[in-house]
């Protein structure tokens, strides 16, 4: 191989690999539309929290938010009443160890301060992630709880901060991509305040009245961040495959001190007192929380509870994945949804799996109407490929507001659901696309429905110089290490040739 021809492969490597990493890096992507979270709960530890939370149901509420986190998410924890203490830092959850550590933190929380500094309570959380080099990785994600007002015991300096906090912490915090998602406790809350905390923020305002509703709350505000594998309820029931490995069910007494029990599909009963070695059971006054590793494939039943906020939260290798993942959407314009099946990883398109089984979505609008609409695998209108593994269909939100959708597959032997809330906004100057009403056999279940087919684009993968540059040099590693080998095979035998010809030559002219 002359020099020339060297030099052209040696300058076309790091080309292929460049290439081959923004490949790799979309592909990525694709298998994981949700990024990493970094949450921070900002839990008021005043004195008017024992009337408030005499139970001290957001400790409960927000070990379930920790547990349902993923292993690469991180959590960190924060009190305040008159100053705001950060009593733990970010912590990765992919190690029990570290999940006991924050249990413990929120467990000292306690109801004695005598202040609410809620200008503190934001300073504090929003100085958390600039230091924090790792925070970079993740979408930075703060939780604050409050049931009273702005109040250091000085009027005019309450006065003075909140003014503050809205003219310079407030635009510092949304520049910076944190939300802050805000939980008021009761009606004598600050709402304005907490709810144009979140406005600013693109979080969400919550309003917690019943002890209740707030492990509900918290759930809501996960689903909102993260993509959860779910077990379909009917009637409190669920039925559990072969591919899960482990589940976590939340379930909502009927009335406090309510006992609740578990029935397995071989019609044993569980309770908080009587498990198996598999199991971990976390009781409070309102909602149970409950994880089974290994659990029996079959029907299983929640006993004694309200059904009101129950979930079943799983871990399996046969997951539902969707493309629905962004928090915020626009009036009457076309949003795509995709669903599909993924085992470790990997989309699955054998019809022995898909075959019988059934996709849909059903999404509540902010008028409380359900619209169901079926998705399908067709290869027509927004479906790119019959056949492909992957279910798609069109929703264009009819009004602004906040919504909520459940995507469901059911299949001969398996069930999966994921929900997720989102906010619809008004777009200005918004351009409506030509529509034409088609006949499909894509409509809604809802009368009086049906969908558009505007011309799809190419799907658009978005991704940071950083991640090329990462993947590039991994590859380049690879050819580099190829090219090692080869040169020990191949290029040591050509090295060895040349200088025996010459000690030839060298002899043949004396």
């Amino acid at each position: 191989m002359s020099m020339a021809n060297r030099q052209k492969i040696v300058l076309i490597i790091p080309i292929i690999a460049l290439i081959a990493s923004c490949n790799l890096y979309a592909e990525t992507r694709r298998k994981s539309p949700d990024s990493n979270i970094d949450v921070l709960l900002v839990m008021d530890s005043s004195g008017s929290m024992k009337k408030t939370d005499p139970h001290n149901i957001r400790m409960s509420a927000a070990r379930l938010f920790i547990t349902l986190l993923g292993d690469m998410d991180r959590a960190g924890i924060v009190d305040f009443s008159e100053k705001s203490n950060l009593l733990i830092s970010l912590t990765p959850l992919y190690l029990d160890i570290y999940l006991e550590d924050l249990f413990k933190v929120i467990d000292r929380i306690s109801s004695k301060g005598r202040y609410t500094n809620l200008y503190d309570a934001v300073k504090v959380a929003y100085e958390v992630f600039p230091s924090d080099k790792a925070a970079q990785l993740a979408t930075p994600i703060v939780i604050l709880m409050s049931d009273g007002q702005m109040d250091t015991g000085d009027r005019e300096k309450d006065k003075q901060l909140i003014e503050t906090m809205k003219r310079e912490l407030l635009p510092g915090v949304g520049e910076s991509g944190i939300r802050v998602f805000t939980i008021a406790f009761t009606e004598q809350s600050d709402k304005s305040l907490l709810k144009e905390i979140a406005n600013r923020t693109t979080g969400q305002f919550y309003l917690a009245l019943d002890e209740r509703d707030l492990h509900g709350i918290f759930i809501s505000i996960l689903e909102t961040l993260k993509t959860l594998n779910k077990l379909p309820l009917s009637e409190n029931s669920f039925i559990v495959d072969e591919s899960i490995k482990e589940l976590t069910i939340a379930a909502t007494k009927d009335k406090s001190g309510t006992q609740i029990v578990m029935e397995s599909p071989d019609n044993k009963k569980y309770m908080a007192h009587r498990l198996k070695n598999n199991m971990k059971w976390h009781s409070t006054q309102v909602f149970d929380m409950i994880t089974i590793k290994n659990p029996a494939k079959g029907k299983w039943t929640i006993h004694f509870s309200s059904g009101k906020n129950n979930g079943v939260y799983i871990v399996t290798n046969l997951e539902l994945v969707t493309n629905f993942v962004q928090s915020y959407y626009y009036v009457k314009t076309d949003v795509p949804i995709e669903a599909w099946l993924e085992r470790d990883s990997e989309l699955i398109e054998e019809k022995k799996i898909l075959t019988g089984s059934v996709f849909y979505a059903e999404i509540i609008q902010p008028d409380r109407n359900l619209i169901k609409l079926s998705l399908f695998d067709e290869g027509e209108d927004m479906d790119k490929n019959s056949g492909d593994g992957i279910y798609t269909n069109l929703y264009a939100p009819p009004v602004k507001g906040r919504y909520k959708i459940r995507i469901v597959t059911k299949g001969l032997t398996f069930e999966r659901e994921i929900t997720r809330e989102f906010n619809v906004l008004n777009l200005e100057k918004i351009e409506e696309p030509d529509r034409r009403e088609h006949q499909s056999k894509r409509k809604m279940v809802s009368e009086n429905q049906t969908t558009d087919s505007p011309q799809r684009d190419d799907e658009v993968v978005e991704f940071s110089v950083t991640d090329i540059l990462i993947n590039f040099a991994l590859i380049n590693i690879l050819f580099i290490v190829f090219g090692y080998a080869y040169y020990l095979v191949y290029g040591r035998r050509f090295f060895l040739k040349n200088i025996a010809r010459k000690i030839l030559a060298r002899d043949h002219w004396g």
